[in-house]
């Protein structure tokens, strides 16, 4: 009755609204945030080989910039270079194609900048390819998730190797330290100094290896020239990053040099076979594309792995001719041979000898990306201006992938996604499409890629889902997954029956209940909707005793996911009753449980529904943000799930409820969600001080009337 009613209002009462904060000076002379616009980002980030980057994009004018702003101060503060951190205002004019050019298309936007650059094959350059990051917005979740993906390049040294270690007079540093994990100090100093020191790292317990480098207590950090460990000189003072990189500097190269041993520690994607390997793995492989070097004792090109690392449609492999008769048998001519097999025959191949206008180290990354994309199938379909509706007509039963570009060939990169989702989604080229055309697609600049899908079978459901990621294998295909997941269940691509069949079948809508986000590594916000790609269609459900609508609302979620499938959208709810500021950081309060967010990750945009909670209005919000009618705006960051456990919410709620209408039990009643919240907030204090805060935080409280 009444009391059921206050105790659910009084439960969701709790929610805060959305700080906007005060209105910070973003970054300026004296910030830890290195400021960055186009000329400095080119030169100190993208042309770097001795830094790893996080990098906001952002705009002054918007609140949840303004509101990110001291935790990038924080983030930055804590990191003290060890991973730098910059920021550019795609407000001012001269960073504007910069940010268009970065896929900036939503404020803030972060992302990662690796320290070592890719090929890409739809460009055709090198150039330091960016991830998004998505994780948490907290100053010790992004200091976490940062140094946990920065790359390793300190070697483990012990007795069975440290005469390789030392084989050579490459400048070298060795820590023997007591702890088994390599720090972010050193891991960050073994990359700024790449190509100028070799680093590594040995266990202080190992007495009679830190006994030929002079050392008799740890941690201690040693420089040695040569290869004599006798001759190594000792670091003497403080562990500080500020004093080792002076140290280091003084011992280290001044002018970069590749290091022979960091090469053959970096992880290997092209495998050395032998003859045996070679028809086991390779020539008996009827469902891969392999590219296979044959050599004679020649070193492996460098601009292969490259190529190893971009080409995710074919597998690698590495033979030498100088052993056996492998090289006869498989009718290779020549000293360096690239060879190009089939997927199904591997009689079918073919080989590419070297750049025909050089004289030496003739497998030039250019040359060898444009032979594998010459000689690679293509399954893209070409349209015009005559064809594009008939190639868009059968998406009404399954999803159809379209490229809008000014390029009249499909590059490697698109002719690769054809083949990885072979026989599953038929890819279509439109080179340079008529401008009534890209009017009627809604399309306002070149390349753009299009999938078109139904939600419930039908052409007249038939629409288009704008692709707004970078063009790379890794994020095309993230996004293509969500439409290609639902058929790819079962699905053989070797099979020409199910191949002839998946040009019309439909895949089964999904059944039972829509999954409840929790804490768990299978039910985490990560899980359910970050890390999938996509959007993420998430509800908000009062799922506490007081609510006796749950199950009703629950099934409406679940008719919802049927009835728009197959579509981008990732479904999942969230307990209302309990995760109050996982809500509050998306601006939901009382009044709109039940609700629904559409959520994008990649881009931190959401849209809130608008509406009655009913299969037709949730709908029709979910069909308006793939459209484009419902406008998105930006999110600064969705607050972790509630660490206490909502059964305990449960249990205090229907205890409250349990009384009559007195005002008494009215008072017990508030005392009873004053308490939630001093829990909830209790929670989030120890979480902060697990993170290493060292401040602490005090809040107001309330007297009582």
């Amino acid at each position: 009755g009444r009391a059921r009613g206050r105790a659910r209002g009084a439960t969701l009462a709790l929610i805060a609204a959305l700080c906007v904060g005060h209105s910070y000076a973003m970054y300026d002379g004296d910030s830890s945030v290195k400021v960055l616009d186009a000329k400095s980002f080119d030169s100190e980030v993208m042309e770097s080989d001795d830094s790893y980057w996080l990098v906001e994009f952002y705009a002054p004018w918007c609140g949840h910039c303004k509101q990110l702003a001291p935790t990038m101060e924080k983030v930055a503060k804590n990191l003290n270079g060890l991973v730098k951190v910059g920021a550019v205002d795609c407000d001012e004019e001269g960073n504007k194609a910069l940010c268009g050019k970065v896929g900036v298309r939503g404020y803030p936007t972060l992302k990662i900048y690796p320290v070592e650059k890719s090929f890409n094959p739809y460009t055709k350059k090198s150039a330091k390819m960016p991830s998004d990051y998505t994780g948490s917005r907290s100053a010790k979740g992004m200091v976490d998730s940062v140094l946990s993906g920065m790359p390793d390049m300190v070697h483990s040294v012990k007795a069975d190797n440290i005469t390789e270690y030392l084989a050579d007079d490459y400048p070298k540093a060795l820590l023997f330290s007591d702890k088994e994990a390599t720090s972010p100090l050193f891991k960050s100093l073994a990359i700024q100094f790449k190509g100028r020191m070799r680093m590594g790292k040995a266990s202080s317990a190992d007495k009679e290896l830190a006994a030929k480098f002079g050392v008799e207590s740890s941690p201690k950090l040693v420089v040695v020239q040569g290869s004599d460990a006798s001759t190594a000189i000792a670091h003497d003072g403080k562990l500080k990053k500020d004093e080792l990189q002076e140290f280091l500097k003084t011992h280290a190269l001044k002018d970069r040099k590749d290091d022979p041993l960091l090469a053959a520690k970096l992880p290997k994607l092209v495998k050395v076979m032998d003859a045996a390997a070679l028809q086991e793995s390779v020539l008996s492989d009827t469902k891969s594309m392999w590219l296979v070097f044959f050599h004679k004792k020649t070193p492996l090109p460098a601009a292969l792995e490259q190529m190893a690392s971009s080409f995710k449609a074919f597998k690698f492999a590495s033979v030498d001719c100088s052993k056996g008769t492998v090289c006869k048998d498989q009718s290779v001519d020549g000293s360096e041979v690239l060879r190009l097999y089939q997927q199904e025959d591997k009689s079918e191949y073919e080989d590419f000898a070297g750049d025909a206008t050089c004289d030496e180290d003739c497998m030039q990354l250019e040359a060898m990306s444009d032979f594998v994309g010459e000689h690679m199938p293509n399954l893209v379909v070409a349209v015009g201006e005559p064809t594009w509706n008939n190639f868009l007509a059968p998406a009404a039963e399954r999803p159809r992938v379209i490229l809008l570009s000014k390029k009249v060939e499909p590059t490697q990169l698109y002719k690769s996604l054809a083949l990885k989702y072979k026989g599953v989604l038929t890819f279509g080229l439109y080179a340079n499409p008529s401008t009534q055309s890209m009017a009627q697609l809604q399309v306002k600049k070149l390349p753009q890629l299009m999938i078109f899908f139904s939600q419930n079978g039908t052409s007249e459901s038939l629409q288009g889902f704008p692709y707004q990621g970078g063009f790379t294998y890794e994020e095309m295909a993230a996004t293509i997954d969500q439409f290609a997941t639902p058929f790819m269940e079962g699905f053989d691509p070797d099979s020409k029956q199910q191949r002839q069949e998946s040009n019309t079948a439909s895949s089964k809508a999904p059944e039972g209940p829509v999954d409840e986000m929790q804490n768990g590594e299978t039910t985490s916000f990560d899980a359910l909707c970050s890390k999938k790609g996509g959007l993420c269609a998430v509800a908000f459900v009062d799922a506490s005793p007081a609510n006796e609508q749950k199950e009703a609302q629950l099934k409406i979620l679940e008719e919802l996911r049927k009835s728009k499938h197959p579509s981008p959208y990732h479904f999942s709810w969230v307990d209302a009753s309990c995760h109050l500021e996982m809500m509050e950081s998306l601006d939901i309060d009382n009044t709109k449980v039940p609700g629904l967010v559409i959520l994008s990750p990649s881009k931190n945009r959401f849209a809130s529904h608008v509406g009655k909670f009913n299969v037709q209005e949730l709908g029709a919000t979910l069909d308006g943000v793939l459209s484009g009618r419902t406008k998105t705006g930006p999110y600064s960051s969705v607050n972790a799930l509630s660490s206490r456990a909502c059964s305990e919410v449960h249990a205090e709620i229907a205890t409250a409820m349990g009384g009559g209408d007195s005002e008494e039990e009215d008072d017990i009643m508030k005392e009873m969600m004053d308490e939630i919240k001093a829990k909830e907030a209790a929670a989030k204090a120890e979480d902060e001080e697990k993170g290493g805060k060292k401040k602490k935080f005090k809040k107001k409280k309330k007297g009582k009337k």
